[in-house]
């Protein structure tokens, strides 16, 4: 055998280890995932599931007014809607969207105050909602006050929010 052949499939070898061991160090899931700091019940996920699945069918149906009615602020000893101001840009800027439809993309959940539900409004006549074609994500934060839950806009500097969500 070729002495150089060896040499290549040595180095060859040798990248292959180094770099897969690289790799398992920049990829460390615990790194980017925390465990959820605390216990869901049943109840928990039905509820949330409840709400988004509501705000999300007054998406559908293009009823910015009852969605806007379901979006809370919170801060720290209290949940209150969403002030004039803030209400009255939301509903500006889901007017001006297009909207061909939506649906949920996924929920993390990390505690009472830190969670993401992303979901996809289609804004392209041509788009696909399923294979996340001419879309937009947006996200909610489910926040939990004195055992009930409430949608805010996710927002990564509001109060309890810990974790920098990817967006």
């Amino acid at each position: 055998m070729n002495i150089k052949y060896i040499f290549v499939i040595g180095l060859v070898f040798t990248l292959l280890v180094s770099c897969g061991k690289d790799k398992a160090k920049k990829h460390d899931i615990n790194e980017y995932v925390r465990p959820a700091s605390m216990v869901y019940s049943k109840q928990d996920t039905i509820d949330i599931t409840n709400l988004v699945d509501q705000y999300i069918g007054y998406i559908n149906a293009k009823n910015y007014e009852a969605a806007a009615d379901m979006l809370y602020e919170f801060h720290t000893d209290s949940i209150l809607p969403l002030n004039n101001e803030k209400r009255l840009r939301y509903l500006k800027l889901y007017n001006k969207l297009p909207n061909y439809g939506s649906r949920l993309k996924n929920i993390w959940l990390n505690s009472d105050r830190n969670n993401q539900v992303r979901y996809l409004l289609q804004v392209s006549k041509s788009g696909d909602l399923q294979k996340e074609v001419g879309v937009m994500i947006l996200s909610l934060n489910p926040v939990l006050f004195d055992g009930k839950w409430y949608l805010t806009l996710l927002d990564s500097d509001a109060e309890g929010v810990e974790q920098k969500w990817l967006y």
